[in-house]
């Protein structure tokens, strides 16, 4: 295998892609523009705490202890009321965000996690899904807390949802990776039917160097655009990804499995169009169930679990972890091992595939 051969057909992989103003759409300004967008619309232009408002109608210790953890987190900016209508009032005008009452016996139903809290919002106009999440496990935590040490316990909250452009910022830079990378497979297709491929078994290049070099075409594009939402985030946004070399580590690690979905997706559909029309919602819905359009945090323990089964949620835990929780690479290597196991399946199954595609 030559490995000069395989980086010049990479490249010619990379070079048909650029030639595409259509396709340099998708892979530059819309990942980015979108996350301009949704930072903005429903996590909030910069990376500060929204105003909640609480009010505490039990008194018991386990409320109290709930309030407190409410009061420290990093993610809202929350004060008590006195009243609850006066709660409601100030939501509706806009004067805060959200609102959370704890409401009487809270301390009873603590004791066996069936208490809940009412969220208070105005519909006319959708609360962040940092705050309802940041409510939610809050309360989830209190539910696990021993009644005795309810009273006394210290608490120390971190953000379990990063806000701002964090998050939609690195759920973007996941589903565009994977989304692209799908689509990038028609390139490869038109390649197969445009005689291209055949033209290059004619010469003395065998057909692993071929396979090897349209993976590594499909790797280049997909760590290009991942990387570029990464430093652009960064420079431009302000985004913080956490420790940079480990959100780098991710973005490599999750290149592989967009390779391998890439050269499958490639093997697999028939022709370009059917690979255009195809990708798009695919990998919206993929991206839906990993966590890509709101956080797995507030959804069910079954749909957390379903979530779970695409690469997508893992790679969103690993950024979670390094954003929210002020992770290092040590700390997201179950994650990258899991993502790694993605790659050494699809990548072996997607290059024997595409073998039987070339010489069929």
């Amino acid at each position: 295998m030559s490995v000069r051969i395989v980086l010049l057909i990479a490249v010619l992989g990379v070079r048909r892609l650029v030639a595409r103003p259509t396709d340099l759409f998708f892979v530059l300004a819309l990942p980015l523009l979108i996350t301009l967008v949704i930072g903005f619309s429903v996590f909030g232009a910069v990376d500060r705490g929204y105003r909640v408002r609480i009010v505490d109608q039990s008194g018991g210790p386990r409320a109290a202890a709930l309030v407190a953890e409410l009061e420290h987190s990093t993610a809202i900016d929350a004060h008590r009321y006195a009243d609850a209508d006066e709660l409601r009032k100030a939501v509706r005008r806009g004067f805060v965000v959200a609102g959370v009452i704890v409401p009487a016996g809270f301390d009873v139903g603590a004791s066996d996690g069936s208490a809940d809290v009412v969220f208070v919002a105005d519909p006319a106009r959708s609360a962040p899904i940092g705050i309802r999440s940041t409510v939610n496990a809050a309360l989830q935590r209190e539910f696990r807390r021993s009644p005795v040490s309810a009273e006394t316990e210290t608490v120390t909250t971190t953000r379990s949802v990063p806000g701002g452009f964090s998050y939609p910022a690195a759920a973007n830079l996941i589903l565009f990776m994977f989304i692209t990378a799908m689509s990038g497979s028609a390139v490869l297709i038109e390649q197969r039917v445009l005689g291209i491929i055949r033209r290059m078994l004619a010469t003395p290049t065998s057909v692993a160097t071929i396979v090897a070099g349209q993976a590594a075409s499909r790797l280049a594009i997909a760590l290009f655009q991942g990387l570029l939402i990464l430093v652009v985030g960064t420079v431009a946004f302000g985004v913080r990804y956490g420790d940079v070399f480990a959100a780098t580590v991710l973005v490599l690690v999750f290149g592989l499995v967009a390779t391998g979905v890439s050269t499958l997706a490639g093997s697999v559909f028939r022709s370009a169009e059917q690979a255009r029309a195809v990708a798009p919602p695919l990998g919206i819905a993929l991206g839906m169930l990993g966590g890509c359009m709101w956080p797995l945090e507030v959804v069910g323990p079954t749909m957390k679990t379903v979530g779970h089964l695409v690469p997508h949620a893992w790679a969103m835990d690993a950024f979670v972890a390094l954003v929210g929780k002020g992770a290092d690479l040590a700390a997201i290597v179950p994650q990258l091992l899991v993502l790694l196991g993605y790659a050494a399946v699809l990548l072996p199954l997607a290059t024997w595939r595409l073998r039987v595609a070339l010489t069929r």
